[in-house]
């Protein structure tokens, strides 16, 4: 491998960003960040938005909708809103035109995409207490480029759709 082939190599850093409703004020944003970076300290970590109000998914549907297009093919999307909500529903993750999903099953997911994915996967929290690890070992899996079916952290699940209305808006849970 010549030096620009390496320099080349090196040079893309696996981009992952957050969309939350956690606010800039407190350590909830760091402390999600360090656990993403202690799996693997090499991605790049950019924010689409911190201050959402507080469980607005819709809010955060638009915001996503409108900025998720803007990065690479291969980006790992995190959305981390309104997960109190979902707490009976899950973490989700599914790759979806060439890019990467990972986030609550709360329905935020079917008011960002008009045609939702196949195959949603659902996450296991197995002995993590705290959705940022498993958020973080998800996404680890992802960038090691493990294929879906064997990803430890994730069981396939059979398709199912839920409809419940918010806000006056009907959601889709993906399963």
């Amino acid at each position: 491998m010549n030096i620009t082939q390496k320099l080349s190599k090196e040079a893309f850093m696996q981009i992952v960003t957050l969309t939350t409703d956690f606010g800039q004020k407190d350590y909830y944003a760091a402390v999600l960040k360090g656990a993403i970076l202690s799996k693997n300290p090499t991605l790049n970590i950019l924010d689409i938005s911190h201050i959402i109000n507080n469980y607005d998914i819709v809010q955060a549907a638009y915001i996503f909708k409108n900025a998720w297009k803007a990065f690479p093919k291969g980006t790992i999307h995190l959305i981390s809103v309104g997960e109190s909500l979902s707490l009976d529903s899950g973490l989700i993750a599914f790759p979806f035109e060439k890019h990467f999903f990972v986030g609550p099953n709360n329905g935020i997911f079917s008011l960002v995409f008009s045609q939702l994915p196949k195959t949603v996967y659902a996450l296991t929290k197995k002995d993590q207490p705290h959705p940022e690890q498993v958020y973080a070992n998800t996404i680890g899996q992802i960038v090691k480029k493990k294929e879906w079916k064997k990803i430890e952290e994730i069981l396939i699940i059979k398709k199912r759709t839920i409809f419940f209305k918010k806000k006056n808006y009907f959601l889709k849970l993906l399963i």
